[in-house]
């Protein structure tokens, strides 16, 4: 497997693709077992970690808060991707290129789409970006 392989085929793939396990906070990528996205919760004092940038708190719930979701191939570290629970949780959203300018990456989108593929309401939020190569 190469980087790029790897990339290439998460990038291509659509949320049935992934087994979620909830207690643990892991997506396993069904065509290859050794592919997995796992939640890395950020934590201040014992606290979910607290993200207070506009474009996050604008919901009828404001609290938003920072989580990562780090690639895993096999037993290697591959990369994470910084991402936001918005609207109490409701939905997890990329961090876009800066906080007033709402761009992702496909890449980022992808992530989204396998994170939140089991939420009926997500579509509602990922419309608010735009989304570049």
């Amino acid at each position: 497997m190469t980087y790029q392989g790897l990339i290439d085929g998460i990038m291509m793939a659509g949320s049935d693709d992934w087994l979620w396990d909830d207690s643990r906070a892991i997506w396993t990528f069904k065509p290859d077992l050794n592919i997995t996205l796992r939640e890395n919760y950020k934590m201040d004092n014992g606290e979910y970690q607290r993200f207070h940038e506009e474009w996050a708190t604008k919901f009828p719930d404001p609290k938003a808060y920072r989580t990562e979701f780090e690639l895993w191939y096999a037993s290697s570290f591959v990369k994470s991707y910084l991402f936001v629970y918005v609207d109490g949780c409701r939905a997890s959203l990329p961090c876009p290129e800066s906080p007033t300018k709402l761009t992702v990456t496909t890449e980022q989108l992808a992530i989204a789409n396998v994170v939140n593929g089991h939420l009926a309401h997500y579509p509602n939020y990922i419309t608010r970006f735009e989304v570049r190569d």
